[in-house]
């Protein structure tokens, strides 16, 4: 075969780099599958198909983990393949020029690149995609790593800077150019000690996080894809066959196609080989496999053969523990002062950690990448890790370890627990006397702390007491509070866990969900150390956990996922505390409801609070303030499940407001804050208004003109005014929202604050304020282009809007201009009529008639499709048929 490829003739290279790529993409495909996708790929070329499926037959005897058959290949068309016309190095892409070629996959190449124009000095990676690779398939999976790095943006992940296509249409991909070492590699050569490995990994299993709180799910996590840099900076690298979570996103990604075996066999987890549903715990696994190849300098099964024996032990075979394989002195490269103690110290929490992660079974390994990274924190600060079987022994091993005072310390106490027993025998009048001083000095204390409890709660607005207010100055002796109840308190967790909680709940109610986050979480793990992981306190500690967690992602939305997975747990942790029917296991239900409301998992969420409520019933349980919140909570789902559910979210909302009125108080934030969410369903727009603007100016008097609730009723109601088509005055509140975030210090380049300047834009634009509504666009452009995590779709509507603006202002050339540019960016998958429309108006506001009737003929066709056109603003109405 090799005979037919002629070093001369380029096309023939050409044609082997085709067959080259239908072969590796076949490959992937089930049996039954390729026969009719190679017909459709090759058309009428049947030389080609003949071809791939010699190929195929002779590849038919390996395991699909074998790569015998891939490497046949490779020697058979080695020469045509490695010639020097398929390398790109020295050409010119954008402001780049390709300095050599640096690494090579199935898909791509990547270069080393430098910047051309002479701008400034810039280094960078090129992943340029393989000739030949031109099937629908692989330029989908293609553009989907491209659509999942610009979505991404962490420290520990290779930022994407730019994409494109070659003259020859391929596409490319600007990345960060990152001159490290595999993190295995780095481990070994820099001789680095345990600990200086676990931090490392570290930020690897955070980076991970940040992808699946992106909804990604990497599937290739090897030592070759997370690189070092030479200063210890983590890089984790090629989302080349990642898969997107959320099929309904929006985002044009393509959803992972059933059949295809996308993976590296060495690092495979059970559900790639066997093909079962792809979920983050599958990231999970290979995790726990790359921290046992940097502990170990080994792979769990790297004595199997290749191929089905492999396949076999990655889905059949336990791994053995670290600590039982590595040796002192062995290929690990430790430090020569560490290397004999390194079973000793992987024997335990490292031995289960690892284990943990390489379940066979995907629901018992780690919930999430975080609680893998926080295992190996806690590992490091000597507290007890969450995967480990809870005991009273091995908490009481972690205590001494960390405070190795602590046992001199409990001889001496029984010491003079002896001699004090003592005393008490020789002084019984005198031991009566004492135990009612104590008693007396119980009693002071107890009133101490309701003072002092009652002092932080009087500077809580949403408190449930009269004398409730937000202008006492409270900020110092909070702190002090956190301070003494720290150290004072340090040996009476009981009433230290109701002291920083209460401190906690007072910061939430100031709008400083991160120090209530904060405190919350030490609470928890003071639970769990004093009194075990199932203890009642702890789960309580753990339910509460859930409302500072929502109130930080209203900061950090990407977030919500793992609020729902930090609600499960908890509701699970509560009905093995207090049981399957209890007015504790309400309360958690309720708190888990509103955490799937938040990442929009509404009939979940709706099951859940309803049979809360019910449950609150059946106790006969008065629990006022868990009945208004779980009704608050049903209403808020109610409203965002559509139109046709408004009717019954009227009804429930009005129950929720009597309700917060009777446990709160009528002029209570809480009950405000119910009224405005009724205010959205209402159906006679007189009323909704008068409720909605004296819920303003109560949370303005009582709250402040900054504070977040303040501001969000003040976004119904602009929401309110777009609904009802008075978009003028939507247009000023967005306008004194934007300027109040900015009064109070918020970052002018936040992305709440785009989305403001954006809806903003919207409303002036509709209102003819054209001049406003262009630079409002313009500031949400700049944004857009200077943020590594922006999205090209988004992008391109915003450029749709000002274009359209443009065309209004009289200034044709220039929004001819945007309105291509948009165009190009959006792509020709784009299922968006705004751009074509936009496009068509604005060659016929240059005089380009004939340009101007075929994209507006595309525009129509799009609309027909996709129902988007709004006659009262869009720009194509009038302008193509009805």
């Amino acid at each position: 075969m090799a005979d037919l490829v002629d070093p001369g003739r380029p096309e023939e290279v050409e044609r082997w780099y085709r067959i080259d790529a239908l072969f590796s993409a076949a490959l992937e495909l089930p049996e039954e599958a390729r026969s009719g996708w190679l017909r459709e790929q090759c058309g009428h070329d049947r030389e080609a198909l003949a071809d791939v499926q010699a190929l195929l037959q002779a590849a038919a005897e390996p395991s699909f983990l074998d790569t015998t058959a891939r490497e046949s290949l490779a020697s058979v068309l080695g020469a045509a393949l490695e010639r020097p016309a398929a390398n790109r190095s020295g050409t010119v892409l954008g402001p780049y020029r390709l300095v050599q070629r640096i690494g090579r996959g199935g898909m791509a190449d990547v270069y080393l690149a430098e910047r051309e124009d002479g701008r400034f000095d810039q280094r960078v990676a090129i992943k340029v995609q393989r000739r030949g690779l031109d099937t629908d398939d692989l330029l989908a999976r293609f553009r989907s790593e491209r659509q999942i790095l610009s979505d991404l943006s962490h420290p520990n992940i290779a930022r994407l800077l730019d994409g494109g296509a070659t003259d020859d249409g391929l596409p490319y991909l600007v990345m960060e150019y990152v001159d490290g070492l595999p993190i295995t590699e780095f481990c070994w050569k820099q001789r680095l000690s345990l600990r200086e490995r676990l931090l490392l990994f570290d930020q690897v299993a955070r980076a991970v996080q940040a992808a699946h709180a992106g909804l990604t799910v990497h599937r290739d996590i090897k030592p070759t894809n997370v690189l070092v840099t030479p200063d210890g900076q983590v890089k984790l690298l090629d989302f080349g066959i990642a898969k997107i979570l959320d099929p309904t996103s929006g985002s044009g990604v393509p959803r992972t196609r059933t059949g295809l075996k996308l993976l590296t066999p060495e690092y495979a987890s059970p559900e790639l080989v066997t093909g079962a549903p792809i979920t983050t715990a599958s990231d999970i696994y290979q995790l726990g496999l790359l921290l046992f190849e940097i502990l170990t300098a080994r792979r769990p099964f790297e004595d199997v053969e290749s191929g089905s024996a492999l396949e076999q032990a990655i889905v059949e075979s336990r791994p053995d523990r670290p600590s039982s394989i590595v040796r002192p002195g062995g290929a690990a490269g430790y430090p020569a002062n560490e290397s004999g103690q390194i079973a000793r110290r992987l024997h335990g929490d490292l031995d289960i950690i690892v284990l943990t992660a390489l379940r066979k079974e995907p629901e018992r390994r780690y919930p999430s990448a975080f609680e893998m990274a926080e295992d190996i924190r806690r590992h490091l600060t000597g507290h007890p890790i969450w995967a480990h079987r809870d005991s009273r022994t091995y908490r009481v091993r972690k205590l001494l370890k960390r405070n190795p005072w602590i046992a001199p310390g409990l001889v001496a106490a029984n010491v003079a627990m002896a001699l004090f027993i003592g005393t008490l025998i020789r002084h019984g009048r005198q031991m009566e006397a004492e135990r009612n001083t104590a008693r007396i000095e119980a009693e002071k204390t107890r009133e101490a702390q309701n003072l002092l409890i009652g002092l932080f709660r009087s500077a809580d607005p949403f408190a449930p007491v009269s004398e409730s207010r937000i202008d006492m100055r409270v900020s110092d002796v909070m702190d002090l509070g956190i301070r003494r109840a720290r150290t004072e308190l340090a040996n009476r967790p009981e009433l230290q866990m109701l002291m920083l909680g209460t401190i906690g709940d007072v910061f939430m109610g100031l709008g400083d969900s991160e120090r209530a986050l904060e405190l919350r979480r030490e609470v928890f793990d003071t639970a769990r150390e004093w009194y075990g992981e199932d203890a009642p306190q702890t789960a309580v500690a753990h339910r509460e956990l859930i409302e500072p967690t929502l109130r930080w992602i209203l900061r950090e939305p990407v977030l919500a996922d793992s609020a729902v997975m930090l609600a499960i747990r908890a509701l699970n942790d509560v009905r093995r505390a207090f049981g399957q029917v209890h007015v504790e296991t309400a309360r958690a239900e309720i708190a888990a409801a509103t955490a799937m409301s938040y990442s929009a998992s509404y009939p979940a969420g709706e099951v859940i609070v309803r049979h809360a409520l019910a449950m609150l019933d059946a106790l006969g349980a008065r629990a006022p303030v868990e009945r208004a919140e779980g009704q608050m909570v049903l209403t808020q789902i109610l409203i965002t499940s559509g139109p046709d559910r408004w009717p019954e979210a009227v009804d429930v909302g009005r129950e929720a407001v009597s309700a917060a009125s009777a446990a709160f108080g009528d002029n209570h934030p809480w009950t405000w804050s119910m009224r405005i969410r009724l205010a959205g369903v209402l159906s006679d727009p007189v009323e909704a208004d008068s409720l909605r603007r004296a819920a303003i100016d109560a949370f303005e008097a009582q709250l402040g003109d900054w504070h977040d609730v303040t501001l969000q009723a003040y976004l119904a109601e602009a929401l309110a005014l777009t609904r009802r088509g008075d978009h003028g005055h939507a247009a000023d509140v967005y306008r004194l929202l934007i300027d109040r975030r900015l009064a109070r210090g918020d970052d002018p380049g936040d992305g709440w604050l785009m989305t403001l300047t954006r809806s903003y834009a919207d409303a002036a634009r509709t209102t003819g304020r054209y001049g406003e509504a262009e630079a409002a666009y313009r500031t949400v452009l700049d944004f857009e282009r200077a943020s590594t995590a922006s999205s090209p779709a988004y992008t391109a509507s915003v450029q749709a809007r000002r274009a359209w603006t443009l065309i209004d202002l009289d200034r044709p050339a220039e929004a001819l201009s945007e309105a291509l540019s948009a165009r190009r960016l959006a792509g020709d998958s784009h299922k968006n009529p705004l751009l074509e429309c936009v496009l068509g108006r604005a060659f016929r506001a240059n005089g380009r008639s004939s340009d101007a009737d075929s994209v507006l003929a595309i525009a129509a066709d799009l609309i027909a499709e996709t129902g988007h056109l709004v006659r009262d603003y869009h720009p194509c109405w009038g302008v193509t048929p009805d």
